[in-house]
């Protein structure tokens, strides 16, 4: 399986994540081979119209196939070391460093590179992601206030769902529904707000 993690906004989030946080919720294609994913890249990627986060640095396609075989000689590569850490599964290290090692022997210009914010970050995203989806949540799905398209039938059959059905949601969503309503009756909004300003600077 090869999965690609767009830049944010490349490929258009309409659709999508109903119930997540739209600021940092993306989308990226998942497929059996490289080419596979390339390919579907660059089918979704570019501008749609209807994903009001997408701004003016978005292309309005994207060409992927066509140096997809020209290979990776030159291309630089950073290893992020803040992004092994305790959290992570010694299989899925090895297999990320294995590969790296492939990379570097086929020309690429691999390097270690360290940003210590990456592992405040996750505690940013910690609050930010759970009240983020409480209130697309408590909104149907579809929040508010974007100049978009709302698909109506699928915005009234989340709803529906959210009232009635709260009990088949994955036990992630339960917790971070729960983790969102004590932050809110705790805090009143104020450490969703922190976080957001702090990813600002």
């Amino acid at each position: 399986m090869v999965g690609h993690k767009p830049t944010f906004g490349l490929v258009s989030h309409f659709g999508v994540g109903f119930g997540s946080e739209p600021s940092i919720d993306y989308a990226g294609p998942m497929a059996r081979t490289v080419e596979d994913t390339a390919a579907a890249l660059q089918a979704v990627a570019g501008v749609d119209g209807l994903d009001f986060r997408q701004d003016r640095a978005v292309p309005e396609t994207m060409d992927v196939l066509s140096t997809l075989r020209d290979g990776v000689e030159g291309l630089r590569i950073g290893v992020l070391e803040e992004g092994f850490d305790d959290l992570t599964e010694p299989d899925v290290e090895q297999a990320v460093l294995a590969a790296v090692d492939v990379l570097a022997r086929l020309g690429a210009d691999v390097s270690k590179v360290s940003v210590p914010e990456h592992l405040v970050a996750r505690r940013v995203g910690g609050m930010i992601g759970p009240e983020g989806s409480r209130s697309i949540f408590d909104g149907g799905f579809m929040g508010a206030f974007a100049r978009t398209y709302y698909p109506t039938k699928l915005v009234a059959a989340i709803g529906k769902m959210n009232r009635n059905g709260t009990g088949a949601l994955p036990p992630r969503t339960k917790f971070g529904l729960l983790t969102a309503e004590y932050s809110r009756r705790n805090f009143y909004g104020a450490v969703y707000a922190k976080a957001h300003n702090v990813r600002r600077s």
